[in-house]
């Protein structure tokens, strides 16, 4: 929905030129076995896609116009920013603080950017995250 909102709606970039972009980065590491699937619908393993939203700034970012600006962008960059926090092998408590914070952010943001779309169960499993980080770990 992101991906196709800046496309279409913000006109930041087009299909082929994230795909061309996709296809030309050079992947090193893990990244290299699970470089992003291209094209117009998001594909591939789990482990594509949080390459994709971990990598998306890079890139893309220098193209989107008005970052500041741009409520879809700054959703994007709010969401890689949860993922990293919750899938890092250690967070600390003031981390895991911020992370509620951001999940919050997130959601009314998402909520007040796109409001004829109502938010799937997993929002509110995404809220129970900072809890059971705090519970269960990683410490």
């Amino acid at each position: 929905m992101y991906i196709e909102h800046l496309v279409k709606v913000g006109k930041h970039f087009t299909y082929g030129q994230l795909n061309q972009t996709i296809s030309q980065f050079t992947y090193l590491g893990s990244d290299a076995n699970n470089k992003p699937c291209d094209g117009e619908k998001l594909g591939g393993h789990a482990a594509q896609n949080w390459c994709l939203l971990r990598l998306f700034p890079i890139l893309v970012g220098d193209i989107i116009k008005n970052p500041l600006d741009d409520e879809v962008w700054q959703l994007c960059l709010k969401l890689r920013e949860i993922v990293d926090l919750i899938c890092a092998p250690k967070i600390h408590t003031n981390q895991v603080a911020y992370l509620k914070i951001l999940i919050e952010e997130y959601i009314q943001l998402r909520t007040a950017t796109f409001p004829e779309n109502t938010l799937k169960p997993k929002y509110q499993y995404l809220v129970h995250y900072p809890e059971l980080i705090l519970r269960f770990g990683p410490h």
